[in-house]
């Protein structure tokens, strides 16, 4: 800033020059939203004019790309980058691919793990005491999250405190940050007011300062000192030392589009006249998955085959009787889809993506629909890692090991392609890799752990039903139309419990109309399966 508190005005290539030679910078964003893309493109252009700067440590919470050619996979230049601690990869290939053939460190730690080890770090605490990640691939005593053979370090710790077993993560030191907004003011306070999440913007602007680092925030608009509303302002103008007027295309609210107000919840959109969800395998799935719901369950919903959920709840009339959460901070409404997974349509309010943590690592979720990659015959779960597909974790660990009940779904065949309707599903190919596997390539989800929480724990497939129990898994439903030897049990590496009586799956689940779910619940105690 100048002497009169002015913050400094740059282009989005000098801020490029900010970042030095193996120094750590720390990125924001969810997918596309809150990401400062114009920031991360021209630094990925300085190296590839001038090889500077290399060796760079790069820390983000959530994916932050489209999973094809925008996001920080832009940084994925030989050279550009040595280390990454994140949240999630997946939205990013090329540095999945760098990770993949051992030419970066990687961690993985939870997601929600990373956005309070950015509080922690503002407020100068040595890291994060949290039960997250016990038992999982984050423990140190099984892999400490590291994600391939050339990441040796131990970063993650076992600890004990007040006879409890807890995992300690270190805070950061961040050298230089790059953040977004929508307007700043010419003394560098940003509003966020056509952002769709809050996210960690603050922390991150925060843990940055602690450390004497320089933060950069990419924004929209300027607008004169004192003419920004102080409620909408979420970064003050001592935290930011300089600010970049994007470009206009690498500054969209999300990957999708340039803008929706629904998403910011400035308008309400009509959702109820969108079309039914074709009934497909991913519709049965979250329509048996949508049967664990209670009047008034706090929900979340993960990406991938569990995003359905959110339009099925639309369809049976659930959005009011059900509280849907997604882990970047959208409270109500309903759930998005695709690139703008993460957010909301016509949320009732916005977190901080870290606050949203809070409430999920303390209990506060009733039920959480997650995708399942690999199951084995204890119940564990894999979505992380397998052959040599990298995802990292996301906010997986958080959620499944934190929500009183979970239900996991996925095609009981990994590949199979299935015919639903008329009350039955018919298999028509048989998918080649085993969703049901003897052992997990890595762990996930640690069936163990959540024995021992008391967790109601569900596995739901297109044509059948498990339970968590003492020993493993255990059949509880069949989908009318298969045969129990040659289409369920035929098709796993292991034998689960068969109990005598095993229910067949309600047939609404594959006709066309809608089930009357309010129905269902107002009749049944506790919910509607």
């Amino acid at each position: 800033m100048d002497g009169k508190g002015r913050v400094a005005i740059i282009s989005a290539q000098q801020a490029a020059e900010l970042v030095q030679e193996s120094q750590t910078l720390v990125t924001s964003g969810y997918i596309g939203a809150g990401f400062p893309e114009d920031l991360v493109w021209n630094l990925a252009r300085r190296f590839e004019e001038s090889g500077y700067p290399g060796d760079l440590t790069l820390v983000h919470a959530a994916g932050q790309g489209n999973w094809r050619d925008r996001g920080l996979g832009v940084l994925a230049r030989p050279g550009l980058l040595r280390k990454v601690i994140a949240g999630y990869y997946a939205t990013s290939p090329e540095i999945c691919d760098l990770v993949a053939e051992d030419l970066i460190e990687a961690y993985t730690f939870p997601q929600g793990v990373i956005t309070q080890l950015f509080r922690n770090t503002a407020a100068g605490k040595p890291g994060l005491f949290t039960h997250i990640g016990l038992g999982t691939f984050v423990d140190p005593r099984i892999e400490g999250g590291k994600l391939n053979r050339v990441t040796t370090n131990d970063l993650v710790e076992l600890a004990e405190l007040g006879g409890r077993q807890l995992l300690f993560y270190p805070a950061f030191h961040l050298d230089v940050a790059f953040i977004r907004g929508t307007t700043a003011d010419l003394n560098g306070n940003v509003s966020m007011e056509k952002e769709a999440a809050t996210l960690e913007h603050l922390a991150i602007a925060q843990a940055t300062r602690h450390c004497g680092g320089v933060v950069v925030a990419q924004v929209e608009r300027l607008a004169q000192v004192g003419s920004l509303d102080p409620q909408r302002v979420k970064i003050p103008g001592n935290l930011v030392d300089y600010v970049v007027v994007a470009e206009p295309n690498r500054h969209w609210q999300t990957f999708d589009q340039p803008f929706d107000p629904a998403l910011t919840g400035d308008v309400k959109s009509v959702l109820d006249g969108r079309e039914p969800m074709a009934l497909t395998a991913d519709k049965v799935m979250a329509r048996r998955a949508a049967f664990e719901m209670r009047p008034g369950d706090v929900v979340n919903m993960y990406h991938g085959e569990s995003e359905a959920l959110a339009r099925v709840a639309l369809e049976e009339g659930l959005l009011d009787r059900i509280h849907l959460t997604v882990a970047a901070g959208a409270a109500g409404g309903m759930p998005a889809g695709g690139l703008s997974y993460g957010l909301a349509y016509n949320p009732e309010a916005i977190l901080d993506q870290a606050s949203m943590f809070d409430f999920y690592h303390g209990g506060g979720l009733d039920l959480a629909v997650m995708p399942m990659v690999q199951v084995d015959r204890q119940g564990n779960v894999n979505v992380t890692r397998y052959g040599r597909t990298i995802k990292g974790c996301g906010s997986f660990v958080d959620v499944s090991q934190s929500a009183r009940r979970v239900v996991f779904v996925g095609s009981h065949t990994i590949g199979s392609h299935v015919n639903v309707g008329y009350g039955r599903v018919i298999i028509r190919r048989e998918g080649r890799p085993r969703r049901f596997v003897d052992r997990v390539e890595q762990m996930s989800f640690s069936a163990d752990e959540a024995r021992r929480r008391g967790q109601q724990v569900l596995y739901v497939t297109e044509r059948a039903l498990y339970e968590l129990g003492t020993n493993g898994l255990v059949l509880r439903e069949v989908a009318p139309g298969v045969d129990l030897e040659r289409d369920v049990l035929g098709v796993m590496a292991f034998r689960p419990e068969v109990p005598d009586s095993i229910r067949p799956m309600d047939e609404a689940l594959f006709r066309l109309e809608a089930m009357g779910l309010i129905d269902r619940m107002q009749m049944t105690p506790g919910g509607v399966a």
